[in-house]
């Protein structure tokens, strides 16, 4: 069994935000593959959906919580499921790449990623990345806390579900 968690940041007034990138490929996996519907678990603090992605059981999961504290979830999901730090795969926006660029990364360098560095609070080993270009803004000085939580543009979101085809094709070469 797999876990996959989309990082990103609950309240629904984030919901395109650049920060949520990993909520967004999350959500075309669920509806593009036969996956049950989301079910809210206070028990696990996350949305779930249970289905099989390249003939392997997968659960999917959205943390319920801000993305500075997505490990609480994680952990509790794995721990109840007995899965290991190579059963998860985790996807998340990544500024260091240019929009829409999809790569895998086993390093557990957070390099200032919040969801990131709580994952790592609780998980000491590898685990699967899967970082989801969302690139940086022009203007130097502009504050990236900012940056993260904008908006997509309407070009941007155009090429989402693209971007999230390639997520699930770097997903099978990890399955």
């Amino acid at each position: 069994m797999k876990l996959i968690a989309g990082l990103g940041n609950y309240p629904k007034e984030y919901n395109f935000t650049r920060h949520n990138a990993g909520f967004i490929a999350v959500n075309y996996i669920q509806e593009n593959n036969n996956f049950e519907d989301w079910n809210e678990s206070k028990k696990f603090l996350c949305d779930m959906s249970k289905g099989e992605l390249f003939n392997q059981d997968v659960i999917l999961i959205k943390p319920n919580t801000y993305m500075n504290l997505s490990g609480d979830s994680i952990i509790k999901v794995m721990n109840f499921y007995k899965l290991k730090a190579e059963d998860l795969i985790v996807l998340h926006d990544e500024l260091d790449f240019n929009f829409g660029v999809v790569k895998v990364s086993q390093s557990r360098n957070s390099a200032g990623h919040n969801g990131i560095k709580s994952i790592n609070s609780y998980i000491k080993e590898q685990y699967n990345r899967i970082r989801i270009g969302i690139g940086r803004p022009e203007n130097k000085d502009y504050d990236i806390s900012n940056y993260v939580l904008s908006k997509f543009t309407k070009e941007e979101q155009e090429k989402l579900d693209e971007i999230s085809k390639n997520v699930v094709l770097t997903i099978k070469t990890l399955i």
